[in-house]
């Protein structure tokens, strides 16, 4: 036990300056008796792509817990003093008889050279995501020591950017994804909920990282990371946010890692990256506060908030819009999806957005001045629109300086939009207030062109009439007033029959206006319908076009045919077209029909078209089974000859399809038989299938025995699936016996 504290210590270790794109790693030397001094050396990695995928050490991840360093790694050219906890780490990391190659950042960056720091700081994240797994070390002490003193910031990124996790804590160990999903089958509430909020977070990242692309750590805007995140702890506070930039999709280049910047002038950056550089932000170096001075839009308050469970991290909010929002006889509500917040999101809390801001903020009133619940949230919802044609936001920071003729425009267009809502009490409360925000313009020009535009896109056939009546030759089509027709899902083709009607010398027919009228879910074949018969060959047809058309839920096949009647073979068919119209699950089969009918063999049938096919839910095995009436083995040999990767991918699909996957892979084996492989990831997927029950993995044993990939990452998917998991852990047990056992555990 004496060789473990600082006795006949050695000189202090001293760093050399690290080569460009080069790490430090610790080969970690064994040793049988547990209590021996901890012994290694320290070497020079050059840390570039090899192309290889992960490389061949374990990153170390763990709390730094106290600053002292009374314990110390023993290496030929010196001593390293580390804390308890590393120490702690190291031994229990070491094996008895072969080297173990570790990073850990206490030992492997020169935490005294500034410079190296910064520099190391901002390949932290890959270093993690390049590791072959990443190693989760809690503490001896920590049912002893309250959770709230824990530096836990760093471990964000850590797990964040790794792929495979274990977590250890004295001798036990459990995989990290194994660790999630208990979590989420137990579903066990806990009453401090700040260290619920924790786990919740760090759980998320384990779960999103293990179904991700290899090494991409874009996990979410830096402003919802923050609201996420900003609860957990951090000796330095800087590497808090150092932490989330490394996980951040949006990085501002002025918040790059650099520890010569104080905490004052960071956490301002920050903010203001987040909330516009309009801001006043007012921060101090001794406390995580800011108090900030901002103009805004209300948008609205929160009526409900729910979630579907305690390890949930979603949230299902519903938002109740004001005035200057939509009406009641529209849409009086926005509901939302968003990813639970560090904060408790409350009903009456305010939604607002903030000059500058590119996503909505939420306040909490209190008494005279506002507490932010979220900074930034990132509502996931086709409803709602961060801009608008009205330009309803910040319009009431205009001077109300106007000419007679301006007031007289005004009361004529308040009064036509006014009436046009007789009867209808909320419509006329919105609409009068459309009215006093246009107003508020100086230019008299831009306040007709404003007005026709939101009549184009939210109002009726009637009130455009009305406009159009009083002001004749003043009146100018642009390019922003058919967009807005184009999306009038209620009114827009009768709009635009009057437009075109009264001002078509006028209309230009650009891809845009082609693109935007595709798009309306309930009139965009009749718009192209109109178009077509009003411009004929002038109508630009481009690829976007097709591929909406081919991708439509709603009229997908009647528009892709009326395209065939006006165009014929000169509709381009693209891969994408063909991806589009094998995914569509309303219409997938009409449309794939469609495309050979018309093209025969020059439909681009790709690896992907057919992955797109085995993921298709609702009419996956009758777009396949189409795929190989057409087109049969060409699938197979023609293009890829014996490697046939193609079905490696379409196998994947398959098995995540919950609706027709098992239909799709008996499909796929029925054709290609001996030359189908399951790889781990479609066994995973399998086992994870939600409503497939255990007919994929019969059919899997069945075909191919135990040829199937089933590893401990396997057994831990099955056992995350609350649904049909036990059967499918009883089939496994069935086949293999005790060793499933050995897998869990």
């Amino acid at each position: 036990m004496v060789a473990n504290r600082i006795s006949n210590p050695k000189s202090t270790y001293r760093y050399s300056p690290l080569s460009a794109n080069s790490i430090r790693l610790l080969r970690l030397q064994p040793h049988s008796d547990e209590h021996a001094l901890v012994q290694g050396q320290l070497f020079e990695y050059l840390f570039v792509d090899s192309g290889k995928g992960t490389h061949l050490y374990e990153a170390l991840s763990y709390i730094w817990g106290s600053e002292e360093k009374p314990r110390r790694v023993s290496t030929n050219e010196g001593d390293i003093y580390v804390t308890e906890n590393l120490h702690a780490a190291l031994l229990h990391l070491r094996d008895h008889s072969l080297d173990r190659i570790i990073w850990a950042d206490a030992i492997c960056i020169n935490q005294d050279d500034i410079e190296e720091r910064n520099r190391q700081v901002q390949i932290m994240a890959k270093i993690y995501a390049r590791a072959s797994r990443v190693i989760v070390w809690l503490e001896d002490a920590i049912d002893s020591r309250p959770v709230g003193n824990n530096d836990s910031a760093d471990v964000l990124q850590e797990v964040a950017a790794a792929r495979h996790v274990l977590i250890m804590f004295h001798s036990m160990e459990i995989d990290g994804l194994a660790f999630c999903t208990g979590l989420n089958a137990l579903n066990l509430a806990m009453h401090d909920s700040e260290v619920q909020s924790r786990i919740r977070s760090v759980a998320y990242l384990i779960n999103g990282a293990s179904l991700s692309d290899r090494f991409s750590l874009d996990i979410r805007p830096l402003g919802t990371l923050v609201d996420m995140y900003h609860n957990h702890k951090a000796k330095d506070w800087r590497d808090k946010i150092y932490a989330l930039l490394g996980m951040s999709s949006d990085i501002p280049t002025d918040l790059l890692p650099n520890y010569n910047n104080p905490w004052t002038d960071l956490f301002r950056r920050l903010i203001h990256s987040i909330v516009g550089e309009q801001a006043s932000v007012q921060t101090w170096d001794n406390k995580q506060v800011a108090v900030i001075k901002h103009m805004g839009c209300v948008l609205g308050n929160v009526s409900s908030v729910s979630s579907t469970g305690d390890w949930d991290g979603r949230l299902d909010v519903r938002v109740r819009t004001w005035a200057l929002s939509t009406p009641d006889w529209m849409l009086s509500y926005w509901d939302w999806t968003l990813q639970a917040s560090a904060n408790s999101i409350k009903e009456n809390d305010i939604v607002c957005l903030l000059q500058g801001a590119s996503k909505p903020t939420i306040i909490r009133s209190c008494q005279d001045y506002g507490v932010i619940v979220a900074i930034a949230v990132n509502p996931r919802d086709d409803s709602w629109q961060y801009d608008s044609p009205q330009e309803r936001i910040f319009n009431q920071i205009y001077e109300r300086t106007y000419e007679t003729t301006q007031q007289q425009l005004l009361t004529t267009l308040r009064n036509i939009l006014l009436n046009s809502a007789t009867g209808e009490p909320a419509k006329a409360e919105w609409l009068e207030t459309v009215a006093d925000t246009l107003s508020l313009r100086e230019d008299y020009t831009k306040v007709i062109e404003h007005g026709v535009i939101f009549t184009a896109g939210s109002a009726d056939e009637e009130t455009m009439k009305n406009i159009l009546s009083h002001y004749g030759d003043q009146v100018t089509v642009t390019e922003e007033v058919l967009v807005a027709a184009t999306t009038n899902k209620s009114s827009g083709i009768k709009i635009l029959q009057l437009l075109l009607n009264q001002h078509g010398d006028q209309v230009l027919i650009t891809e845009e206006r082609v693109n935007s009228a595709v798009k309306n879910s309930v009139s965009g074949k009749e718009i192209i319908q109109l178009l077509l018969d009003q411009y004929r060959n002038q109508v630009p047809i481009t690829e976007e076009v097709v591929e909406w058309a081919a991708g439509n839920r709603d009229y997908g096949n009647e528009a892709m045919q009326l395209l065939f009647d006006r165009y014929g073979d000169q509709v381009l068919i693209t891969e994408k077209v063909v991806e589009n119209a094998a995914s569509n699950f309303e219409y997938g089969d009409e449309l794939m029909q469609l495309l050979f009918d018309q093209f025969g063999g020059q439909v681009p049938i790709t690896e992907e078209v057919v992955k797109c096919a085995a993921s298709n839910r609702e009419c996956g095995d009758k777009v396949m089974q189409l795929l190989f009436e057409q087109c049969g083995d060409q699938l197979l040999f023609d293009q890829y000859g014996d490697q046939v990767p193609i079905t490696k991918g379409a196998i994947e699909e398959a098995a995540k399809n919950k609706w027709y996957g098992y239909k799709v892979m008996q499909l796929l084996f029925n054709q290609y038989r001996g030359h189908v492989t399951i790889t781990e990831d479609a066994v995973k997927w399998a086992v994870r299938n939600k409503r497939g029950r255990i007919r994929i993995m019969q059919l899997f044993f069945d075909r191919y025995g135990d040829q199937i990939p089933i590893t401990e990452e396997v057994v831990a998917w099955a056992a995350g699936n609350k649904y049909f998991g036990y059967e499918i852990i009883q089939l496994l047990v069935d086949r293999y016996g005790d060793q499933v056992v050995k897998w869990r555990t």
